[in-house]
């Protein structure tokens, strides 16, 4: 049926249902659809949504620009020409066209992304920091979610969701600083080089892995996608003749397997001439004289048991490329890329639609395009032509799932240390918390990034701690140390606690005791030794905040301190008891004369138990004991001298 050229609502309505109707055919329906939509009105975002998410060769993007060109005074569609000249890689084209936005309009935030990206993808760094980085301040701007569409690719299932229920425009800014700010690869640098990586991964993704049918069952949603989620019949047949193995002197160890050479102690499974015609009629086969078992262990997980929302998300869609693409986006080139079926002996075996990427930080990730071993045994069931991810074991499956749910810079960080951490209330604004963080290594570099909130600045020192400033919440804590030019990482999750209004207790600290009894934090922690390990008979000072107290009329503060010292051979498992029986416990009535709301709750004591582990515990109790003001406790070791 031949709609009005002129009539809007006919074709996208046209273009919905196309989309629906998925397959080759609706993908060929939705592209005239949408380019006629655009065409009667440029600036329709749903339309071009919908047009993004469809496979477009370099031809279809050059029609695209053409039909854009007639509408250019409008700085939305300047932005969707620059972002397909970007796609194409004629990034001096797309900036002369993005700095004619920014001219009239410095803060757009689709223009600055977009000029970052290109800056990025053509190896200018420092323009890619700079226009990147307004454009992230300016992201409440960004009505077209540019932005999300760049980085989406990397986004862990939470991150997506979160976005996807409906972020306000003014929370971007401090979700996507925060987004990165998590991924930053070295807090020593003034730049966060994991951005410019992203970029470089994605020109190179988009050009060697794109998805070549995005409306495929497979890709559309979860009610589509449930028919070929799992491996076909010819699949595992595929699996079994092409790629299982079975390894001499088996079972072995896996690091005595890693030794063995390949192919010479690598047995395929053969079947007698009779079975392969029984089951593959008319298909060519070279006999084989060696000996072999069929190894019939069908691998059955799939995308439908990894977590839900990391297997509805759709990531091949909205990026438009495939899940090797995705892959490597997320992970970087392989350590190892092997193309093609082992067995290369069986006709059957030799086809290009498989393969196997070996990465040290989640192993082995297999690939298969299931159309290309439609041999009879699918009885009419659909199968994507794009390569997709097909686990086969335990391992695989595994590696899949990573490449779901996490991503990893290149950037190299093999230096082991430790860290700790204590949280008080800041010193300067009752509000915020001051969490103090220490490392075994000297040079040190700690940042604070919430989840909707702009990441703390990092805080660098070069004596072992650092303190970061922030509201309480939920935070992701990133601790970078440096010895020469070795680098090393570590991230926890955390929830900066609330000490206001009161009454709170901060954390504790310890450090070895000194004569002078005017105790102050900053003494403290110029004193408390970056391992808690200690040698026996030292004395040591334990310090401690207590907030918020009501006071008598003469000022006077009034509380139970009650310590427990306590031997233990598992820590995690005894901080987490309520009580500590048999232990060493040190109960004071504590009348204070303060003059603000923070009370000093400090006692010198000498561990007299054996080298160990012990954990020391504080609670803080009103007069009689009837209501806990707060609980603290450190886990410290006992060395010989």
């Amino acid at each position: 049926m031949a709609l009005p050229p002129d009539d809007r609502e006919a074709w996208a309505l046209m273009g919905r249902a196309a989309m629906m109707l998925g397959g080759a055919e609706g993908e060929s329906i939705a592209q005239q659809a949408w380019e006629r939509v655009l065409a009667l009105e440029p600036e329709d975002r749903d339309a071009w949504s919908d047009w993004l998410q469809l496979y477009r060769s370099r031809r279809d993007r050059a029609r695209m620009r053409r039909m854009l060109a007639a509408h250019a005074t409008s700085a939305e569609v300047r932005t969707r020409i620059a972002r397909l000249l970007i796609e194409d890689e004629r990034y001096d084209t797309a900036n002369a066209v993005l700095q004619g936005v920014l001219r009239d309009d410095s803060a757009h935030a689709a223009a600055l992304a977009l000029r970052g990206q290109s800056a990025y993808e053509s190896g200018d760094t420092t323009a890619g920091h700079a226009f990147y980085g307004r454009a992230l301040l300016h992201a409440d701007r960004d009505d077209g979610a540019v932005l999300w569409s760049q980085a989406v690719g990397i986004a862990t299932p939470w991150e997506v969701q979160t976005w996807d229920a409906g972020l306000p425009a003014s929370l971007r800014p401090g979700f996507l600083r925060s987004f990165w700010a998590r991924r930053d690869p070295d807090l020593f640098r003034r730049t966060n080089a994991r951005i410019a990586e992203h970029f470089a991964r994605l020109r190179q993704a988009r050009k060697m892995f794109p998805l070549l049918h995005p409306l495929a069952a497979f890709q559309r949603d979860n009610a589509t996608r449930a028919p070929e989620i799992r491996a076909s019949v010819a699949e595992e047949f595929f699996y079994e003749q092409c790629e299982a193995e079975e390894w001499q002197g088996a079972p072995i160890r896996a690091e005595d397997r890693a030794r063995i050479p390949f192919p010479e102690t690598r047995l395929w499974p053969t079947f007698s001439a009779e079975q392969r015609r029984e089951m593959l009629p008319g298909q060519p086969w070279v006999d084989q004289e060696s000996e072999g078992r069929v190894l019939v262990t069908p691998f059955l997980r799939g995308l439908q048991v990894v977590d839900t929302t990391a297997a509805r998300v759709g990531y091949g869609r909205r990026t438009g490329i495939d899940d090797r693409g995705l892959t490597y986006l997320r992970f970087g080139p392989p350590r190892h890329r092997a193309i093609g079926a082992p067995n290369t002996v069986q006709t059957f075996c030799r086809v290009p639609d498989v393969e196997r990427w070996d990465y040290d930080a989640i192993g082995p990730v297999r690939f298969f395009r299931p159309s290309s071993v439609d041999i009879g045994f699918l009885a009419g069931v659909r199968q994507t032509g794009d390569m997709v991810f097909r686990p086969q074991n335990e391992e695989q499956y595994i590696a899949m799932v990573a490449s779901l749910t996490r991503e990893r810079t290149s950037v190299p960080a093999p230096l082991p240390f430790g860290a700790w951490h204590a949280q008080f209330r800041a010193a300067t604004d009752s509000e915020q918390v001051d969490l103090v963080v220490f490392a075994t290594e000297e040079r040190v570099a700690a940042q604070l990034s919430g989840a909707l909130s702009a990441p703390t600045a990092p805080a660098l020192s070069s004596r072992d701690r650092v303190v970061l400033t922030a509201p309480p919440g939920a935070y992701v804590l990133q601790v970078h140390a440096q010895a020469g030019d070795t680098l090393g990482r570590l991230a926890r999750q955390l929830e900066l606690r609330s000490f206001a209004p009161g009454p709170a207790l901060s954390d504790l600290l310890l450090a070895p005791a000194w004569t002078d009894t005017a105790v102050e934090r900053s003494a403290m922690l110029a004193r408390t030794p970056q391992e808690l390990a200690v040698p026996a008979d030292v004395q040591l000072r334990a310090y401690a905040e207590v907030y918020g107290l009501p006071r008598d009329a003469d000022g006077t503060v009034r509380y139970q301190a009650v310590y427990q010292f306590y031997r233990t051979d598992d820590v995690t498992r005894d901080a987490q008891r309520d009580s500590l029986p048999g232990g060493l416990v040190l109960s004071f009535q504590r009348h204070v004369l303060a003059t603000g709301s923070t009370v000093v709750e400090w006692l010198d004591f000498t561990p007299d138990v054996p080298p160990g582990r012990c954990l020391l515990r504080l609670t803080v109790t009103n007069v009689g004991g009837t209501r806990i003001i707060g609980r603290t406790q450190i886990a410290l070791e006992i060395q010989n001298q």
